[in-house]
């Protein structure tokens, strides 16, 4: 009979670009998610960075604990004038929590985001572990709430990607199962080859000017930096 073993590996890869055509990778990590134990390391993986779209996990683990978030079509919000909408067309429409992570809607996890606050927010990522809990955004600008996560001051390392995923993908607390098993549901998944499978998140980069990158995680196209692809858990199909 099938026998389905659930992020048995998880990954992560961190592209840094020194100049908009130039990337390298700084580090490419893999664990064995039930035990912790490191599978692959090359690189610097204590090095922080952006989150990027990858934060889209940990603020859906929050807003499902918070109980914001019902399911994966509950709630709904209307696109309104003068939300951003630089991800095109499919930023434009009512979004649901799938569809949420599926165009990786900037102005839906900024609702949740100020829904939460920044305390609620900080205090979630401190009881994660996930990278620097700094939530005040540019300097100057307070728009932490709306950008925090995007080249801005709330950062993370591969191998804190690493423990955050295994944490929550072997129902460790501090989340109810209901937070965890929602967030799970939600997140996008693509087969890649042999039986395995990668979950995704896109790109919060407008394509303008974009580079002919080296991301080996096949990034959606319109990404010009190619951030989303620092932290992607990988699941796979077993049989016996």
């Amino acid at each position: 009979m099938p026998v389905r073993a659930f992020f048995p590996v998880i990954a992560a890869i961190l592209i840094g670009f020194a100049h908009q055509t130039q990337a390298r990778t700084v580090c490419t990590i893999a664990a064995d998610a039930a035990t912790g134990r490191t599978l692959l390391e090359q690189g610097d993986c204590a090095m922080r960075e952006t989150p990027a779209a990858t934060a889209k996990i940990a603020l859906a683990v929050m807003s499902y604990d918070a109980g914001l978030l019902k399911n994966q079509h509950d709630p709904v919000q209307p696109f309104k004038q003068g939300y951003v909408d630089w991800g095109g067309a499919p930023w434009r429409h009512p979004t649901e929590p799938v569809r949420w992570l599926k165009y990786s809607v900037v102005w839906y996890s900024q609702q949740i985001t100020h829904a939460l606050g920044p305390k609620t927010l900080h205090d979630y990522a401190v009881k994660f572990g996930y990278g620097k809990a700094d939530f005040s955004g540019d300097p100057g600008k307070h728009n932490g709430l709306d950008r925090a996560w995007i080249a801005s001051s709330r950062t993370i390392s591969p191998q804190e990607q690493i423990a955050f995923l295994s944490r929550r993908v072997n129902r460790r607390p501090p989340v109810s199962a209901h937070a965890m098993d929602m967030t799970l549901d939600i997140v996008e998944k693509h087969t890649i080859q042999d039986g395995w499978f990668r979950t995704t998140g896109k790109c919060p980069v407008p394509a303008a000017a974009a580079p002919a990158t080296p991301c080996m995680l096949n990034c959606p196209r319109f990404c010009a930096a190619c951030d989303a692809c620092d932290a992607y858990p990988l699941l796979h199909e077993t049989k016996s």
